[in-house]
């Protein structure tokens, strides 16, 4: 009788430490689970936080955009928001007079300065090259870039900028004393830095 007393001591005790072993486990599961769920979260934040910088800097800009908004910016983010505007302006006249759209107007050859540059070729001539995009993104992380998007959406959207505020020109040049078609002009407005003329 001693003997099956013992025995079923021990197999009650087995089955409580059991128990604890597996109320234990199941608690420690349930805290892993919590922690991944919460790095997970944590992931998440990580990502959207990524994510709308990226927008924030182009990356979900359509191109005629970001060409349009570069532009601005590669002209008169110096010049504060009058500067970008009256660049906003010259690139709508350009549109206007020429039936073409923005992209078409800022990448034309030679007209903004900022997307070519002279390289020289397998034969040793010096030549005019376009910049690639990608390498002028970079100014969409400037402190200036917002409101030029801006600018460059409503190019794109047809809204209609105030001509008067640059004369209605179609030219401009920050150096008129050296720039050849600017000598013998009258300029329309003098912005910041730049001399605005209609040619």
């Amino acid at each position: 009788m001693k003997k099956s007393h013992s025995t079923a001591w021990k197999q009650t005790v087995g089955r409580i430490v059991s128990e604890q072993i597996n109320e234990r486990t199941a608690l420690a599961q349930d805290r892993a689970m919590r922690w991944v769920g919460l790095i997970g979260l944590a992931g998440l934040v990580l990502l959207a936080l990524v994510f709308g910088v990226s927008r924030a800097h182009g990356a979900a800009l359509p191109a005629d955009v970001r060409i349009a908004a570069i532009t601005i910016l590669d002209e008169a983010r110096g010049e504060g928001k009058p500067g970008m505007y009256a660049i906003g302006c010259v690139i709508q006249e350009r549109m206007t007079s020429k039936g073409l759209n923005p992209e078409a107007v800022c990448l034309k050859k030679l007209q903004f300065s900022g997307w070519w540059t002279k390289v020289t070729n397998s034969t040793g001539k010096k030549v005019w090259q376009q910049r690639s995009l990608k390498n002028k993104e970079r100014l969409l992380k400037s402190s200036s870039a917002p409101y030029a998007v801006a600018l460059a959406k409503a190019l794109v959207a047809g809204q209609k900028f105030d001509q008067s505020f640059t004369g209605r020109a179609n030219h401009f040049t920050s150096d008129p004393k050296n720039t050849s078609w600017a000598k013998g002009k009258t300029p329309t407005k003098i912005i910041g830095g730049h001399w605005f003329y209609r040619l």
